[in-house]
């Protein structure tokens, strides 16, 4: 970050990535459809005196991932408001963390970043460097923004593939139920000026 750059620092009271992950399969409708939500995330956001000198990273520690939150599930539609079993929340969960999926132990973090010039009036589209498992992935993707002398927000939602970041969607019964390959990310990420209060 450039010396007397404009700082915002993320508040992960404030701030949600949530994935959509929906099922595949011929017998699918013996699957379930997720929603996961992050917490805990970390990140800054900057403006230098100009956009080459502004960005963002925001990080997102992959076991902070809540799996099936009922209030989340209400919120992403009726599509995915049945309620999900514990025990299959809990495999979820183990499945998502594991070696095949994202690969907790070896990779604690997604890391969303920006890819290119960041202007300080409010963009409509973002360029984003996604890390995922050690897997890099670039977008440009659509945003709504603010960004005030004291907080800057942005929310905006894109989809990515699994297999474009290595993943193998996880499936059972030789592929017969399977997870969807999309995954839909929705986000709204809120970052306060450093030093102002809440």
């Amino acid at each position: 970050m450039p010396a007397g750059a404009r700082e915002f620092e993320v508040d992960p009271q404030a701030s949600v990535v949530t994935m959509l992950v929906r099922r595949a399969g011929k017998l699918s409708g013996f699957g379930h459809v997720h929603v996961m939500t992050s917490a805990d995330e970390t990140g800054r956001v900057w403006f230098g005196t100009t956009p080459d000198l502004s960005g963002f990273e925001v990080r997102v520690p992959v076991d902070a991932f809540v799996v099936d939150d009922p209030a989340a599930r209400a919120a992403a539609g009726p599509e995915f408001a049945a309620k999900v079993p514990e025990d299959a929340r809990a495999g979820t969960r183990r499945n998502m963390l594991g070696s095949d999926v994202l690969d907790a132990a070896s990779y604690p973090e997604i890391v969303v970043s920006s890819a290119g010039p960041l202007d300080d009036t409010a963009p409509s589209k973002l360029k984003v460097r996604m890390v995922v498992r050690g897997a890099q992935l670039e977008r440009e993707v659509p945003v709504t923004a603010h960004i005030g002398a004291d907080l800057v927000s942005a929310r905006g939602s894109f989809t990515v593939l699994q297999s474009e970041l290595g993943i193998k969607p996880f499936s059972i019964v030789g592929g017969a139920i399977a997870v969807a390959d999309e995954v839909e990310i929705h986000f709204d990420v809120v970052a306060r000026a450093v030093g102002a209060s809440h």
